[in-house]
C-alpha cells in the first residue's frame, strides 16, 4: 500500500433556510438542487464528517485516513464554505472555561445532547474566522461606540412621518444609550440596555416599534446600521435582535478580508460567501433573529459588553503568494496560497491541513505523488512543512492547527 501524504476529500452541502441556492453549486461545479445550500463542511466533526476519495474512485473515512498517516483521527478545527443569502441568527460563543462548565451543568440536569433547548452540546469553545470569497461579505460583529449609535438615533428622530409617541419612545431610548451616573461606562450602559430590550416590557416593545417605523420612513441614504435594522425588521418584526443590531458594528468585508469572532463576541452573518474556520464545536447561544431556542440569561453570562473598535483580522504575508490569518487560539490558522505559473510554493503547513481550491487549478506534489485539484475540490494534507509543493495558477484556502 502506498502511503499518501495528501488525498482528495469531499462532503455533501448542508441545507439551511438562510443559504444560497447557487453560490456553493457554482464553486463546486455542480447543478443547483433548488434548495438553499448553506454550508460545506470539511473535517472530522461528527455532525458531517468528510469522505476520502482515492485516485481509483474508492472512498473512505477521513478519520481513518488520518490514523493511517500517523495523525490523530479527530481534528480540533472545522473548515467550511458558508453561503448566506439571508441573515443568520444573532449569536455568541462561549470560552473554553464557560463551555466546560455549561456542558457539565447540562449533563447533570439530564438534558439530552440533541435537545432543542440545550445550549452546550460539547465542552469546547468556538472561535471563528471568516475570509470573504464574494466581492462583499456583510456581517454584524461586536459593540460599536455609543456615540455612533446616537448619530443614527438623531437621524431616525428627524423622520417627519413619526408620531409624537414614536418620537417620545426614540428620545427615551436615546437616554438609555447614554453614559450616566447610574451607568457610568459604556459596558454598564449595554448591560442595562440589553436586559431591558429582552425584558419585552411595554416600553421596550414601544421603542422597537418606533425604531422600525423610523427606519422604514427614512428618506434618502441610510447608514449601513439603519439599513440593516430596516432589513431585519422586515424579516423579524418585533424581534429584540433588531434593536440590538443598531448597537453593533456593521461591517462589509471585501474579497480576501477577514473578521475574527472570539469568545463573547456578539455577531450575525448577513449576506455573502466566505471561507469559515472554527474550533470544532456546536456551542451557540442565540440572541434573536431566529425561530430557534434563545436563552438570554446564558447569553448575558458569556457576552463581552466592551466596545470593539475593529473586528477585522489582518493577514500576514509570509512570502510571495502566501497569506496567513492567525487568531489568538491554538485550534487553527487560516492560509491562502496563490502560486504563480513558474514558482511553486513549498506548503508551509504544520500537521494536518485541510484545503479547498476556490479559483483555477492547484497541483500538489510530494516525491512521486502528484495530484491536481480544480476549483471546488478539496484535499487533506499530512506532511512536514515544505515537503509538499503547491503549484498551478489557482488559489487554495487551507486550515491547520495554530502555532
Amino acid at each position: 500500500m502506498v502511503l499518501r501524504m495528501f488525498v482528495q476529500i469531499a462532503n455533501v452541502p448542508r441545507d439551511y433556510a438562510w443559504g444560497s441556492t447557487t453560490a456553493i453549486p457554482e464553486l463546486l461545479g455542480t447543478a443547483p438542487t433548488g434548495r438553499p445550500q448553506a454550508e460545506l463542511w470539511l473535517g472530522t466533526h461528527p455532525g458531517s464528517p468528510s469522505t476520502v476519495v482515492l485516485p481509483d474512485g474508492s472512498t473512505g473515512d477521513l478519520g481513518q485516513w488520518l490514523e493511517s498517516v500517523g495523525a490523530t483521527p479527530q481534528l480540533p478545527y472545522l473548515l467550511k464554505v458558508l453561503a448566506a443569502e439571508r441573515p443568520l441568527s444573532l449569536q455568541v460563543h462561549p470560552s473554553m472555561v464557560q463551555a466546560r462548565a455549561g456542558f457539565e451543568r447540562e449533563n447533570a440536569l439530564g438534558i439530552p445532547r440533541d435537545a432543542p433547548h440545550r445550549n452546550y452540546r460539547d465542552a469546547q469553545h468556538k472561535p471563528e474566522v471568516v475570509v470573504a470569497l464574494s466581492d462583499a461579505f456583510h456581517a454584524l460583529s461586536g459593540f460599536r461606540a455609543l456615540a455612533e449609535v446616537q448619530d443614527d438615533l438623531a437621524a431616525l428622530a428627524a423622520v417627519t412621518t413619526l408620531s409624537e409617541d414614536d418620537l417620545a419612545a426614540l428620545s427615551r431610548f436615546a437616554v438609555r444609550c447614554t453614559v450616566s451616573m447610574h451607568a457610568p461606562t459604556e459596558e454598564a450602559v449595554r448591560r442595562e440596555l440589553l436586559d431591558w430590550v429582552f425584558s419585552a416590557s411595554p416600553e421596550a416593545v414601544r421603542a422597537g416599534v418606533a425604531l422600525e417605523r423610523a427606519a422604514a420612513g427614512l428618506v434618502g441614504a441610510a447608514s449601513p446600521s439603519v439599513a440593516t435594522l430596516r432589513d431585519l425588521a422586515g424579516r423579524y418584526p418585533g424581534d429584540p435582535g433588531t434593536i440590538v443590531s443598531l448597537l453593533l458594528n456593521r461591517i462589509t468585508l471585501a474579497r480576501g478580508e477577514a473578521v475574527y469572532l472570539p469568545a463573547g463576541n456578539i455577531h450575525a452573518y448577513l449576506h455573502g460567501v466566505g471561507i469559515e474556520v472554527m474550533a470544532a464545536s456546536d456551542n451557540v447561544l442565540r440572541g434573536g433573529l431566529t425561530p430557534k431556542h434563545v436563552d438570554t440569561a446564558e447569553l448575558f453570562a458569556v457576552l463581552d459588553y466592551a466596545t470593539l473598535p475593529s473586528p477585522l483580522l489582518a493577514a500576514e504575508t509570509l512570502g510571495e503568494g502566501v497569506a496567513r490569518w492567525s487568531p489568538d487560539v491554538p485550534d487553527f490558522q487560516v492560509w491562502r496560497l496563490s502560486p504563480s505559473a513558474n514558482s511553486p510554493i513549498p506548503a508551509p503547513w504544520r500537521g494536518v491541513a485541510l484545503g479547498i481550491v476556490t479559483e483555477g487549478e492547484i497541483t500538489l506534489t510530494e516525491g512521486d505523488q502528484r495530484q491536481t485539484f480544480r476549483a471546488g475540490q478539496s484535499c487533506a494534507v499530512c506532511a512536514e512543512p515544505g515537503r509538499v509543493l503547491v503549484s498551478g495558477t489557482g488559489v487554495i484556502f487551507a486550515a491547520t492547527v495554530g502555532d
